[in-house]
């Protein structure tokens, strides 16, 4: 016996049909007596998440913005994020209304950490520049110069989560020294993988490819702004494979045009898919745009469909989710 049965899914942005419609197919399928609906791929209002969400158990989405009077005028139980990041969620209004929230913390590690890789050898070797450059009749190095030994270089790592760990054991065989920011993390963890801690200014300073990979939160939007693009060194690049609003993207562009940095590589944008504000960025011949796509992979969208299913249908029973990022919930709740 079910203890709950209504599913609602919405923001689902850039999902396919065929896979969203796995979501409801397997959910439904393993557990007879739930009821799983798709309200729309889009991210819904705030009226009509009110109107459309009335009844309903479990939110899944990998998108939908949640406000306070969207939990006070639902009675949902729990909120499934399909993907790692959950700004979205509003976990503080979650937890006061007894709402459970999970994320899918491991499903792309593999994925992201290998983008971040080739974010830092494409910009780091010129590779997309010179590759145009060919296309349009130029030939040899000087199209490219300067250019440098990529084994002498310093990669920063702003977080040291597990994308970042599994980015570090990847680049651990180039020899180029190795250094992270993260206050949560335990130092003797980093030096154990060869990994220094700095402090937030050192990781601007001295790194050549500094990459960006936490949470989107209060104390971390906006965090790369034009006075920390002014500390870095002119030949460095950013790479940004988290979230678009950690950059202050504005400040990006004219660090980028003035020759503050060398350049970006950037998987994520403020506005997603780009709006024309966006489009002068992207324009720019150093930077490198892959449309966020560095979670994606075959084996990684199974990855994301099994274990988001997997923790739909533990709620249905009646159990607790894994991955629950407010733990501080279950205090309220009687699961």
């Amino acid at each position: 016996m079910l203890k709950y049965n209504k599913v609602c899914i919405s923001g689902m942005i850039g999902v396919s049909d065929e896979n969203l419609y796995s979501y409801k197919e397997k959910v439904e399928t393993r557990c007879p007596g739930a009821q799983v609906d798709i309200l729309t791929k889009e991210i819904l209002s705030e009226d009509d998440a009110i109107r459309l969400m009335q009844g309903y158990d479990v939110l899944m989405s990998g998108y939908q913005e949640m406000t306070k009077k969207i939990y006070d005028q639902t009675d949902l139980k729990a909120f499934i994020v399909c993907s790692i990041g959950y700004n979205f969620v509003n976990v503080e209004e979650a937890t006061k209304h007894g709402v459970v929230v999970a994320n899918n913390p491991a499903y792309c590690v593999s994925e992201v950490a290998e983008h971040i890789c080739a974010m830092i050898l494409s910009l780091g070797r010129h590779i997309f520049v010179m590759g145009n450059a060919v296309k349009e009749g130029k030939w040899g190095f000087p199209t490219i110069a300067p250019q440098f030994r990529f084994s002498d270089s310093t990669v920063g790592f702003y977080g040291f989560g597990r994308i970042p760990k599994e980015a570090v054991r990847k680049l651990s065989g180039f020899g180029c020294r190795l250094i992270t920011h993260d206050p949560y993390i335990d130092p003797a963890v980093a030096k154990a993988m060869g990994t220094e801690t700095v402090s937030f200014d050192e990781l601007a300073e001295q790194s050549d490819y500094l990459v960006v990979q936490v949470p989107l939160m209060p104390s971390t939007y906006g965090v790369f702004n034009a006075d920390v693009f002014r500390k870095m060194k002119k030949t460095a690049f950013l790479i940004n494979t988290a979230r678009g609003q950690l950059v202050v993207q504005e400040d990006l562009y004219n660090a980028l045009v003035n020759g503050e940095i060398a350049g970006a590589g950037l998987d994520v944008l403020e506005n997603e898919p780009p709006k024309e504000e966006d489009r002068k960025l992207i324009a720019l011949p150093n930077v490198i745009c892959t449309g966020h796509t560095g979670f994606y992979s075959v084996e990684s969208l199974e990855n994301q469909n099994e274990l988001t299913v997997a923790n739909i249908i533990r709620v249905l029973n009646g159990e607790l989710p894994e991955n629950i990022v407010n733990r501080e919930v279950l205090d309220k709740i009687s699961w």
